[in-house]
């Protein structure tokens, strides 16, 4: 084997995650107006909204005719950064977002919340 190869990936990072949702429109508003997502790219033709996440990895919301179905166990979800997990928690619960309570360990404060399709999502602050 060639010792001057250079090791490479194949990828140069994680470009979105998708969230498949019935209502992109309505469901788009919600992580604006709850979440304060901003709308990078919109294409109702495709039914899709790709928000900017606040970092490299955007959030895109994409039509599908089934109501999205959350096998807690299996279904991938996105867990947001908090700098003040109490504040995040307190701001989703006044918005009329269902929450769960905070849970807590050596390492992370964390809670799972939902959008209005029923997706799972979590939100989690590093000690």
């Amino acid at each position: 084997m060639d010792q001057q190869i250079e090791k490479r990936k194949p990828f140069d990072g994680l470009d979105t995650f998708i969230l498949r949702v019935t209502d992109v429109a309505g469901t788009g508003r919600w992580y604006k107006e709850v979440l304060g997502l901003e709308e990078i790219w919109t294409d109702m033709e495709t039914g899709l909204i790709v928000l900017d996440s606040g970092n490299t990895i955007s959030l895109t919301l994409w039509k599908t005719d089934q109501a999205p179905t959350v096998n807690n166990n299996i279904t991938p979800f996105p867990i947001f950064k908090s700098s003040d997990i109490l504040q995040s928690h307190a701001m989703l619960q006044s918005a009329g977002a269902r929450v769960s309570e905070i849970k807590e360990d050596a390492f992370v404060r964390s809670f799972v919340f939902y959008d209005p399709e029923g997706n799972q999502l979590e939100a989690c602050q590093v000690k």
